[in-house]
């Protein structure tokens, strides 16, 4: 017998595997309890269908227009003057939320302005969109591969991520930000607007927080073809 050799526990058998696996472990062990390696198996076949999203962030656009009260707005611009842009953020990585701006300001640059961004915490919808930042660390962080089922019902598999963070973010961001557009598409197509004292042309947007998803395109706003443009008759 080899009595320098030492026994291996299970446990330790178990971070013979490939680096992901082992950090998830790690982090098991040093917490202690039994190892549950039925939880990594379902980090590493994570999947999301991004249409249940849509319907509560409608939901929420129906809820933020109904309580609109042009005394009170909490956007750029005058309170009770006529909207302008209906500005639709989001953010993924560092956080995740959705927000609706109302900006009332006549000289918004309807290309883009901006100004929304310093109104974001008065103005978050209230619908649960945490894991889109999960799936973001599994594919950065966790080096693991997320399948998601985009709103055309397309299955659209990401990760894992090696040195390539930008590429990544930028196809969740239109990921999420397609979210968005089709929620507000839903919400103009059930008339949600037609409450809110509006100007005569109004310019609907959506915007990624980091600037990684823009709808409609930066090129394209302004101009006859602006898909977000609103011409009230």
């Amino acid at each position: 017998m080899n009595l320098g050799a030492v026994a291996r526990s299970p446990r330790s058998k178990l971070l013979d595997t490939d680096p992901p696996k082992a950090s998830f472990l790690r982090l098991l062990l040093i917490g202690g309890g039994p190892v549950n390696t039925n939880r990594y198996l379902l980090l590493r076949n994570m999947k999301i269908d991004l249409r249940q999203f849509v319907a509560p962030i409608v939901r929420q656009i129906e809820r933020r227009v109904r309580l609109y009260g042009a005394a009170t707005n909490l956007g750029p611009g005058v309170s009770d003057a006529t909207i302008q842009q209906i500005v639709m953020g989001f953010q993924f990585d560092q956080a995740a939320w959705v927000s609706l701006v109302f900006d009332t300001r006549p000289d918004a640059d309807p290309v883009y302005d901006g100004e929304w961004q310093s109104y974001i915490e008065r103005n978050t919808l209230d619908c649960d969109v945490d894991t889109w930042m999960d799936a973001y660390k599994e594919i950065v962080e966790n080096q693991t591969q997320v399948a998601f089922t985009a709103v055309d019902g397309e299955v659209v598999k990401l990760g894992p991520c090696e040195n390539d963070d930008d590429v990544v973010g930028q196809s969740l961001a239109k990921l999420f930000g397609d979210v968005c557009r089709e929620a507000l598409a839903h919400a103009q197509a059930q008339f949600l607007f037609s409450s809110l004292p509006l100007a005569a042309t109004v310019y609907l947007r959506v915007d990624e927080h980091e600037c990684q998803y823009a709808w409609p395109d930066y090129d394209t706003r302004g101009a006859e073809d602006d898909e977000g443009r609103l011409v009230r008759c």
